[in-house]
C-alpha cells in the first residue's frame, strides 16, 4: 500500500494476502492487478482510494468475477457493478447531504464548478443538476476557473454564494483568489478533502460532506496509527482507517469455512449485516451499503468538525 498517494491494493487469498505498490495514478495498473489476482487463487481484492482508479478495478473485477472492495471509491460503476462494493461516500450520498446543508445555510444560490476529464465531477454535476433545477454548473479542463467563478458572482451581486468544488488538486490557490474579492463566499468540498485536511491552510468558511470526519482522539485510531508507523508507514489522514476498514470488512466477509468459493465470498461481503470499523458503522445487504454521512464544518486549527449527520 503507497501510503502517500493513498492508492493501492491488497489482495485477499486462500493463504492470506500480499501487498503490490502500484504507481501515482495510473490508470493501466487496476485492470492489471485485477487479472493477475483472477488468475491465483485470491478471493477478493481490496485498494485503490481514489475513485478513478477504482473505477477502473470495478468494471474489471466485475468482467472477471472476481469481487472487489473500494475503501473509499464515490463514483457509481462501484456501487452498482455485481462484483464491486465501495464502503465510501457516493454521489448520491453527499447529494442527499448536500440538500441539508443548504437548508442549514438558508438556500444560498449554488455554484458547481466540475472538471470535464473527471469522472467523479461529472457524477456529481450530474447528480446535482438533476436535483437542483436552479444550479449554475461551472465546466472546465486544465487550470482552475477562477474568473469564470468570479465573473459569475459579479453577476449575481445580491445573491449569496455556496460553491461546490468536488475535485481534489490544484483549487487552494483559486478558493483564496475568490475570497480575496468575496470574503462572505462559502464553498463545499469532496469527501476526500476530509480525509486529508492538510491540504488546507487558509480561513474560509468550508465545508464538506463526507463519511469520514476528525476522530484523531479516538483510540482505537490512536491504535492504528501507532501499529502503521511502527511498521515504516506514513499517514495521511483518514485514507489509513479506510484502508483499515475495507480490509477488516473483507477478512471479517472470508472468515468462514463455507466460504470457499469467489461466489461465496461476494454473497458473504453482500450480506454482513451491520459493520463497525474504525471510521462508523455500516449496514450492508443485497449488496446496497447504507452508512451515515456527515456535513463538516472546516476549522484551520484541527480541521473538519462535526455539525449535522444525515
Amino acid at each position: 500500500f503507497r501510503q502517500e498517494y493513498a492508492i493501492g491494493d491488497i489482495i485477499l487469498s486462500n493463504s492470506g494476502y500480499y501487498n503490490k505498490e502500484i504507481s501515482y495514478l495510473d490508470p493501466v495498473r487496476p485492470a492489471t492487478i485485477i487479472s493477475e489476482a483472477a488468475k491465483s487463487d485470491a478471493l477478493a481484492v481490496v485498494g485503490f482510494a481514489w475513485s478513478t482508479m477504482a473505477s477502473v478495478a470495478s468494471e474489471r473485477s466485475s468482467e472477471l468475477k472476481i469481487p472487489y472492495i473500494s475503501p473509499t471509491g464515490i463514483v457509481r460503476n462501484i456501487f452498482e457493478n455485481d462484483y464491486s462494493i465501495s464502503l465510501g461516500t457516493s454521489v448520491w450520498d453527499a447529494t442527499r447531504g448536500l440538500n441539508k446543508l443548504l437548508n442549514r445555510l438558508e438556500n444560498p444560490k449554488l455554484i458547481i464548478v466540475e472538471a470535464t476529464n473527471q469522472i467523479q465531477e461529472k457524477e456529481y454535476s450530474d447528480a446535482i443538476r438533476s436535483t437542483y433545477k436552479d444550479v449554475i454548473s461551472i465546466q472546465y479542463q486544465g487550470e482552475f476557473p477562477t474568473s469564470n467563478i468570479l465573473s459569475t458572482i459579479k453577476n449575481f451581486s445580491d445573491e449569496r454564494f455556496l460553491v461546490f468544488i468536488p475535485g481534489y488538486t490544484n483549487v487552494k490557490h483559486g478558493i483564496k483568489s475568490i475570497l480575496s474579492k468575496y470574503p462572505s463566499t462559502k464553498f463545499v468540498v469532496g469527501p476526500q478533502w476530509s480525509h486529508d485536511h492538510r491540504l488546507l491552510d487558509f480561513d474560509a468558511e468550508l465545508y464538506s460532506i463526507s463519511d469520514y470526519y476528525n476522530f484523531l482522539n479516538n483510540d482505537i485510531h490512536e491504535d492504528i496509527k501507532e501499529r502503521w508507523l511502527s511498521e515504516g508507514g506514513e499517514i495521511i489522514g483518514g485514507y489509513l482507517y479506510a484502508l483499515y476498514d475495507a480490509l477488516y470488512f473483507a477478512l471479517l466477509s472470508l472468515n468462514s469455512e463455507h466460504v470457499i468459493s469467489r461466489d461465496d465470498a461476494l454473497e458473504s461481503m453482500n450480506n454482513l449485516g451491520r459493520y463497525f470499523g474504525s471510521k462508523g458503522k455500516l449496514d450492508i445487504k443485497d449488496g446496497k451499503v447504507s452508512k451515515n454521512v456527515y456535513i463538516l464544518k472546516y476549522k484551520k486549527e484541527d480541521g473538519f468538525n462535526l455539525i449535522e449527520s444525515t
